[in-house]
């Protein structure tokens, strides 16, 4: 998200017009603001109204945003929850377990605690090449760079949410 873009709601507007012709029917978005200074941080959140948007957009990993006569690439990655459970063995982090994985590769696409990535990714050599992605600590965060994208089944039945970089 280009800095200069202010967070009204036309701006918020244009980001869903842009977000569903490239890749299907938006039903959210957020554009990520400085409480204090009311200023982009240069990152938003997209909530797909299809699974097929989304992975539309996971499959393309770059966009195009066009913005006051200039055109920034931009990054897209899946938007992950911070209290997201194994889709494997349903831990999650009230249960002790620490930090979420998320495989962002199409073939994937969910939730992993660290024994079970280890055993369905570093035996399988068909899956070696999938990087864990894991959600940003605050000290570590670089949200000011990058969209989120998420699909939200709540229109269809459930949620998805997907992650970032």
């Amino acid at each position: 998200m280009p800095r200069p873009t202010t967070a009204v709601p036309y701006h918020i507007g244009e980001l869903a017009d842009l977000m569903s012709q490239l890749f299907g029917p938006v039903s959210y978005v957020g554009i990520h603001v400085d409480p204090e200074l009311q200023y982009p941080k240069g990152a938003a959140r997209v909530t797909f109204g299809t699974e097929e948007g989304f992975l539309k957009a996971m499959e393309a990993k770059f966009m195009l945003l066009p913005h006051d006569g200039i055109t920034k690439r931009v990054e897209i990655k899946p938007y992950i929850m911070e209290d997201g459970e194994c889709d494997e063995c349903g831990m999650s982090p009230s249960s002790g377990f620490h930090g979420v994985m998320y495989c962002a590769n199409l073939d994937c696409l969910q939730y992993y605690c660290k024994a079970c990535w280890s055993r369905f990714h570093d035996g399988d050599m068909s899956l070696i090449s999938h990087r864990p992605v894991f959600r940003p600590t605050r000290a570590h965060s670089k949200v000011g760079r990058f969209f989120f994208c998420s699909y939200d089944t709540a229109i269809v039945g459930g949620s998805l949410f997907v992650n970032y970089i």
